[in-house]
């Protein structure tokens, strides 16, 4: 007979259940969106770290709630981001209980980035709870500008590790110069892992840092190669 419920699971990775077909949960579903979700809690009772493909903002506000001891979310999306207002995304998540809610990853999440610091700034409580937070998404073309890295930053004082995706070049309206870089210094004293990258570097392709500095390119046949 086949378990029904797995209380030793604490990861729950639901990301790649329905990204590019129907939302995993949605009002038009055919199926109840939330008896799916208890049965998700029925059968995991216990999960503290969730990965979520959102591509209706229905699954935020249906799901979380279920795992009062979230501590890790990563929220995934490839999809064209709703037409919602800044922020109001996020303050689905945020305004349903999320109390132990330390770690947020973004990184491979399709929004805006006036979104994020609307969000955070709303709910001072949650923001200051987080201790890890990864912006370092390569769909913001200009990345972060100085001022919203000041409020994000401004808005969670206890980050000890700190990812985002931000614009150096000073030809750029709000790049991230000194001033920027001293407010990160000052709003987040506790800070141990800071990841500044530019947008371009996310979105050039790099090789493996495990590969000896050699890239897939460099392991393609080729004439010059043949010819070596």
């Amino acid at each position: 007979m086949l378990p029904t419920c797995f209380r030793s699971v604490t990861h729950l990775d639901l990301s790649l259940i329905s990204p590019w077909g129907h939302p995993l949960l949605s009002p038009t579903a055919v199926a109840d969106p939330f008896l799916i979700a208890q049965l998700l809690h029925h059968a995991f009772p216990s999960i503290t770290s969730l990965v979520l493909y959102t591509r209706n903002p229905c699954t935020l506000r249906i799901l979380p709630p279920l795992w009062p001891n979230l501590k890790e979310i990563k929220l995934v999306r490839w999809h064209q981001r709703p037409q919602l207002s800044a922020g109001e995304e996020l303050n689905m998540l945020f305004t349903e209980n999320c109390p132990k809610l330390h770690s947020l990853d973004l990184s491979n999440f399709y929004c805006w980035t006036d979104d994020i610091p609307v969000a955070l700034e709303s709910h001072t409580a949650v923001a200051a709870n987080l201790t890890s937070l990864n912006l370092l998404n390569s769909s913001f073309p200009e990345g972060f500008k100085s001022d919203e890295i000041s409020s994000i930053t401004r808005a969670c004082p206890n980050l000890e590790e700190f990812r985002v995706a931000c614009m150096f070049d000073p030809r750029y309206i709000g790049f991230v110069g000194d001033e920027g870089l001293v407010s990160i210094a000052n709003n987040c004293p506790k800070l141990s892992v800071l990841h500044l990258a530019d947008t371009s570097a996310l979105s050039n392709a790099r090789g493996d840092r495990n590969d000896e500095g050699f890239t897939q390119e460099d392991a393609k046949f080729s004439v010059s190669t043949l010819i070596e």
